[in-house]
C-alpha cells in the first residue's frame, strides 16, 4: 500500500465546531484474531484550510510514528498497528521469522 492508498484508507478530514479535524484510522488488538479500529483526532485545522494546508497535515501524519512506521525489512510504510514490533511489519514477522499470528 502507497502512501496515497494508506491515507485514503486511514484518514480523513470531518467538520468540527471552528475547524476541520484530521482523524486517523488505529487498529488495535483486543482478541489476537480480531482487530478493532478507532477514528483518533490527529490535528484540527482552521475552518478555512485549503487543500494544500490539508495536505501538509496528512503528509505529517504519515511521518509521524505514533500513527505509522516504516519496516525496516520490506521499506513499506504500515499503520501501527499492522506492525509486529518497531522495526518489522507483521507481514515480514510471518514471512521471515516464523511468526504465526
Amino acid at each position: 500500500m502507497n502512501d496515497p492508498e494508506l491515507l485514503k484508507q486511514f484518514s480523513r478530514t470531518v467538520p468540527v465546531p471552528n475547524g476541520l479535524a484530521l482523524e486517523v484510522c488505529t487498529i488495535h488488538w483486543p482478541h489476537p484474531h480480531k482487530p478493532t479500529t478507532e477514528w483518533r483526532t490527529a490535528e484540527t485545522l482552521p475552518e478555512n484550510a485549503d487543500e494544500e494546508a490539508i495536505a501538509a497535515a496528512q503528509q505529517r501524519l504519515l511521518h509521524n510514528p505514533k500513527f505509522f512506521q516504516i519496516c525496516k525489512e520490506c521499506q513499506t510504510r504500515k499503520p501501527v498497528g499492522w506492525m509486529h514490533n518497531q522495526t518489522i511489519c507483521q507481514g515480514c514477522a510471518s514471512a521471515n521469522h516464523g511468526v504465526v499470528y
